[in-house]
């Protein structure tokens, strides 16, 4: 382990001096760390610095002398440089070198640029190393999104041999709130759980010859649907025109897509769907258009169709506080102008309903089979709706 010799402020002749970007910084600052006899590993092990330097310095800012960088080790993406004399002096610690390009680089990009690296320093192209190292931020990005995406696929292909495309970033932000590598899958997980539930009316996915997605987003869930019931006739209906139009350019083998309107009607037909569902709609619609759409869903349901909606519960309000805790405790629903999506119409905020709401407003619609609390991947509560035979709703 042979220690990189050169000087360093207050540094004298035969002194270890080992340069390194200081760990934390931002920019272009450089530290000349004067540690006698520390051995490169030595200050890797002790430092857990993953910062590496590339660069051509010809001088240094207020100092005379002339100095040329030279590559003398390179260990877990930490280069090291070595002055070309033993007579430099220096007055800081810590100085701004322009010239040097500098960068923390991720271990799966790592990798791929050594070789590169290594090409250009070898050359002493000062201005394509710069380049390259402006460059690592966004690439560092662009390699983020594109394992999320890899991911993705690897999750096609196991559970569907096939790879029609995911949609695209900003659409599955828009209805899940994040980029998230388990995004198809989890369509797989919600599909799971609607036939749990479904269990409680001797039924499942697989029964159904009409389904239709209310509120399909951009597919997650009619993706799944598709591959565990291929023999249904799938829809999905979305307020949301961009999804919709993507889903229609490159979803059309999985299901027929319609954009829906804010308030009901919808263009379906009268009794034609044998099972609905809705993931996270009635998360986020005031009282009024809630009731507007229980009757439109009810005119669209066979008699003896099942439905599945999801909504906030308990877990979300119980922290609930003030006017909001006392309308809870009274009525049992809650709607709050709270977070607004960006491409999604104003009124979709946030909607909270309590058990005994659900039975006592949504039964004028529908029979209540049961709600399960939590039971959408442990996060929203489901509830088990049914069409009766004798009549679209009793009276309100």
């Amino acid at each position: 382990m042979v220690p990189v010799r050169g000087f360093g402020a207050g540094a004298r002749p035969g002194r270890s001096v080992l340069v390194g970007l200081q760990g934390g910084m931002s920019g272009h600052s450089v530290i000349f760390n004067d540690e006698e006899g520390m051995s490169r590993e030595k200050f890797l092990a002790e430092r857990n610095e993953l910062w590496f330097i590339i660069g051509k310095v010809d001088s240094l800012p207020g100092d005379s002398s002339q100095w040329t960088s030279e590559l003398v080790g390179y260990q877990l993406g930490v280069h090291f440089f070595q002055p070309a004399s033993d007579n430099m002096k220096g007055s800081a610690k810590t100085m701004n070198l322009d010239r040097f390009g500098v960068g923390l680089v991720p271990k799966f990009i790592k990798k791929a640029l050594a070789s590169k690296i290594e090409t250009l320093v070898k050359q002493e192209v000062e201005t394509a190393v710069r380049e390259s190292i402006a460059s690592i931020p966004a690439a560092a990005a662009a390699n983020s999104d594109v394992e999320i995406l890899l991911k993705q696929i690897e999750s096609i292909i196991e559970c569907e041999q096939r790879i029609p495309p995911p949609p695209p970033k900003h659409l599955q932000v828009r209805v899940s709130g994040s980029y998230s590598p388990e995004f198809l899958r989890s369509g797989f997980w919600n599909c799971q759980d609607l036939n749990r539930l479904l269990q409680k009316g001797g039924k499942q996915l697989t029964d159904f010859s009409t389904i239709l997605d209310f509120g399909c987003g951009c597919g997650r869930v009619l993706r799944a649907l598709h591959t565990i019931a291929p023999a249904a006739t799938v829809h999905g209906a979305e307020i949301d025109p961009e999804a919709v139009d993507w889903l229609n350019t490159h979803y059309s083998t999985f299901g027929q897509f319609s954009v829906l309107p804010h308030l009901p009607p919808t263009p379906y037909p009268d009794n034609h769907f044998d099972f609905v569902y809705g993931i996270s709609v009635f998360t986020h619609l005031p009282e009024d258009m809630q009731f507007l759409w229980l009757e439109e869903l009810c005119r669209i349901t066979k008699p003896l169709g099942y439905l599945i909606l999801t909504t906030h519960g308990e877990i979300f309000y119980k922290n609930l506080d003030g006017d909001a805790a006392k309308q809870m405790k009274s009525k049992g629903f809650y709607y709050v102008d709270l977070i607004h999506t960006p491409g999604l119409p104003d009124f979709y905020r946030t909607a909270y309903h309590a058990h005994a709401y659900i039975r006592r407003q949504w039964s004028k619609y529908f029979q209540v089979v049961d709600i399960e609390e939590l039971g959408l991947t442990r996060f929203q509560d489901m509830t088990l709706l049914q069409k009766r035979n004798e009549s679209n709703r009793t009276e309100k």
